[in-house]
Formats: structure tokens, C-alpha cells, sequence
């Protein structure tokens, strides 16, 4: 696993965690800003590590700088001072998890190995995730085999929630991106989610639910034993 570790409030840490990292044999390097990470390693690297003091509006820019450049890596903030508004900002700005300091690198590791969700593989438009394939380009998406018959509108969410497979779409990105511009009412969203879900239960294959989170957005992923119905 590839991990790049960033803190500049405190070098001291992200020198431990390299370290550590290392030494449970997965492949570190540590930056000293933002704008190092794409650098790091020749290939996108499968999580980024935080450190920061409070999380005030640079660290909330830095995480979204983070989040489009890097869109499939898992990225843990490890704070000092967390607050739910705090908490809040910084899942919404890209953060697929926030942490407090003091913590153990040997807990952030294993956390890592254990919980990073499954990426998904995509090129020139086109994505999969487990036995679900969507092609931007063609408007198709197929299911355990069996085309999916989709709105234009219930295709676009699909694939928005499949560029974020095993975290939080956000809801902005969301109807921005599915409606094309036009406005659309955060209801609407939540009926075109409940069809999709429907359309995905019906293709049967591998179980993929679409969880709501609250004031966030939704999340898809797949589980062999998930519940396939989420309150939307």
C-alpha cells in the first residue's frame, strides 16, 4: 500500500508515522505540503495522512486541494482540536476520516489495512466496481450482466456515486452533476436515489446499497451480507 503522510504543524509525527508505515511493510513518504503529494510516488497513492493542530480553513482548502487531485485515495485527517461543525467541514471538503491526536501510528495503520474501502477501476470515462460497469462515454451501465435500464438522470448518479465508491458523494456534487445545470430539488434527488436502488436490487449480482448521510450526501458500496435497503 502506498501511503503518503503530510503534516506541517508537526514534521515530528509524520516522521514517526513514516517510519512505522515502513516498518509494517507497506511503501511511505513523507511530504512537506500540499502540493508534494501528487509527486510522491509515481502512482496514485492508495491513502494520504493529515496531521494538523485545529482544522481551521487552511486545512479545510488543503483537504479539498487533496480531493481533486487525488480522487481515489483515501484521505485520514489527524487533528488535535475536533469539533462536529469541524468534523463536518472536513468530510464534506474531501476527509474520508477524521482522527484525534494523540493516537497510536500503529491504530492509524491498522485502520488503514482494515477499513480503506475498495477503489474503483476507471478509465476514459468508464468505471467498475465490483461486478457493476458504468461507460460515460456509450450511457451504459451493466449489472451482473444485465443492462441497466436508467433515466438520464438515474445514469449521471450512478456513475457520480460509483467516482465515489465507499465514501460520501456529496449532495451539491450530486444534483449538480446529474441535472447538467438545471435546477433540481434536493426531493427529486432523493426519489431518483430510491429508483436506482430499486434497479440495483433487481440485477441482482454482487449486493450494493446507497446509504444516506445525513446533511452530506450518499454512498454506495458493496457488501456480501449488506442490507440493500437505506433510508434515504
Amino acid at each position: 500500500m502506498l501511503i503518503t503522510i503530510l503534516d506541517e504543524v508537526d514534521p515530528l509525527f509524520a516522521q514517526v508515522m513514516t517510519t512505522v508505515v515502513r516498518r509494517r511493510g507497506h511503501t511511505a513518504k513523507q511530504v512537506e505540503s500540499v502540493e508534494d503529494v501528487r509527486d510522491a510516488f509515481p502512482a496514485e497513492p492508495a491513502s494520504i495522512v493529515v496531521g494538523a493542530g485545529i482544522v481551521d480553513d487552511t486545512v479545510i482548502n488543503g483537504l479539498r486541494r487533496l480531493r481533486a487531485e487525488e480522487p481515489h485515495a483515501v484521505i485520514i485527517l489527524v487533528a488535535e482540536e475536533v469539533t462536529p461543525s469541524s468534523t463536518i467541514a472536513a468530510l464534506e471538503a474531501g476527509a474520508t476520516n477524521i482522527l484525534r491526536k494523540p493516537l497510536m501510528p500503529s491504530e492509524l495503520i491498522t485502520w488503514l489495512e482494515h477499513s480503506a474501502p475498495v477503489q474503483p477501476e476507471s478509465s476514459e470515462g468508464a468505471i467498475k466496481v465490483a461486478d457493476l460497469e458504468i461507460d460515460l462515454a456509450e450511457i451504459r451501465a451493466v449489472k451482473a450482466g444485465h443492462v441497466l435500464t436508467l433515466t438520464r438522470m438515474e445514469f449521471r448518479l450512478l456513475y457520480c456515486l460509483a467516482e465515489h465508491f465507499g465514501r460520501v458523494a456529496p449532495t451539491d456534487r450530486l444534483m449538480s452533476f446529474s441535472s447538467d445545470g438545471e435546477e433540481m430539488a434536493a426531493s427529486s434527488l432523493k426519489t431518483h436515489i430510491s429508483h436506482l436502488r430499486q434497479k440495483l436490487r433487481n440485477a441482482g449480482g454482487t449486493p450494493m446499497r446507497i446509504s444516506a448521510r445525513q446533511m452530506l450526501g450518499y454512498v454506495l458500496d458493496a457488501e456480501a451480507d449488506a442490507e440493500l435497503t437505506a433510508a434515504g
